[in-house]
């Protein structure tokens, strides 16, 4: 019998996302208009599925207005980010070399605005780029509770997306998101 275990480990050049162990100055995941479908999140067959617990989706459902997640990517991404929405990375993104485990059907994002605005920063900082932060809204509904996932550095099990959520911590959306759900802060 063999066992084969792969193991990764991330860090270096790569992402500036706080959700991500904190690697400041470092760069996300964005690409723009690279791979899949802005409009159908269900085309990314590849995802796992997640599956939040009942007392999870009840405290989602139960919360006032829309989700509102942020997005840093690079400002020169911004006018296709604003034609195509915001598309999954199918391949590694730009100064970053290594693909984050859900880059090819989600984009990650920060539940909160001020760690968002900290990476934003740190992406200036530290001569990455001109940054900019995109404003995610999504309708608070169970399409999108199914949509969630937590990011890999909070839990690696697929199930605890609201949880991470509801929590305040980063996050992954499966699939594309439309342009009619994005503004530039």
């Amino acid at each position: 019998m063999t066992i084969t275990l792969t193991l990764s480990f991330k860090g270096g050049p790569g992402s500036g996302h706080r959700g991500h162990a904190g690697r400041p100055g470092s760069v996300g995941g964005s690409v723009s208009g690279v791979g899949g479908v802005a409009g159908d999140w269900r085309a990314y067959g590849d995802a796992p599925v997640p599956r939040p617990s009942r007392q999870d989706v009840k405290k989602f459902l139960r919360e006032e207005g829309d989700v509102e997640l942020y997005h840093v990517t690079f400002a020169d991404h911004v006018d296709s980010i604003r034609d195509a929405g915001l598309v999954p990375a199918r391949e590694v993104a730009m100064a970053q070399s290594w693909k984050a485990p859900h880059s090819k059907y989600a984009t990650y994002c920060f539940a909160d605005r001020n760690a968002a605005m900290r990476s934003y920063r740190d992406m200036e900082e530290h001569g990455k780029g001109i940054a900019a932060v995109i404003k995610v809204t999504l309708p608070r509904t169970m399409e999108t509770a199914s949509r969630i996932l937590p990011d890999e550095d909070v839990s690696t099990n697929p199930n605890h997306g609201l949880r991470t959520l509801l929590r305040g911590e980063s996050v992954a959306v499966i699939g594309g998101i439309r342009p009619d759900r994005i503004s530039v802060e």
